[in-house]
């Protein structure tokens, strides 16, 4: 009898070297990060900010997908407020404080016929939307 939930159980890495290729082909540059068996750190430029470092962390079946944003270390209701609002505006992307620091994340699962795709989808979502938001956060910690 077949199973139709039955899926190959994957290596924690095969999602991370089809992702890796996938960057090479399209000649975007990454690094491998440290200490961590399955992840890569991605920096973006954006039109408001700067430099974006992005870390992607991969298991056997899923992705997630994360960065800092902003310190709200001196304003953390503040900060705090912002994340609620933000979270309601996007169902797909989370945002929270971690020490007064305002991260975004997006997590999803994956498979063969998904997998690298998605993950490139998902990275363009979260540096989209982080760089949408940037220029009201930096307002909201410096008044400006």
């Amino acid at each position: 009898m077949n199973n139709l939930f039955a899926e190959e159980t994957r290596d924690e890495s095969y999602y991370k070297q089809k992702f890796a290729e996938l960057l090479t082909d399209l000649n975007m540059s990454y690094d491998e990060m440290d200490g961590v068996n399955n992840g890569i750190r991605i920096r973006f430029s954006g039109y408001n900010m700067k430099n974006l470092d992005v870390l992607v962390l991969f298991s056997n079946d899923s992705v997630q997908i994360g960065c800092i944003i902003a310190n709200f270390k001196n304003k953390q209701e503040v900060g705090l407020s912002i994340c609620n609002d933000l979270n309601s505006e996007d169902r797909f992307l989370k945002f929270y404080l971690v020490d007064g620091l305002m991260m975004c994340s997006i997590d999803s699962y994956l498979s063969e016929d998904v997998g690298a795709s998605r993950v490139l989808s998902l990275l363009s979502k979260l540096n989209r939307v982080v760089d949408s938001k940037y220029p009201m956060l930096m307002r909201s910690i410096y008044g400006l």
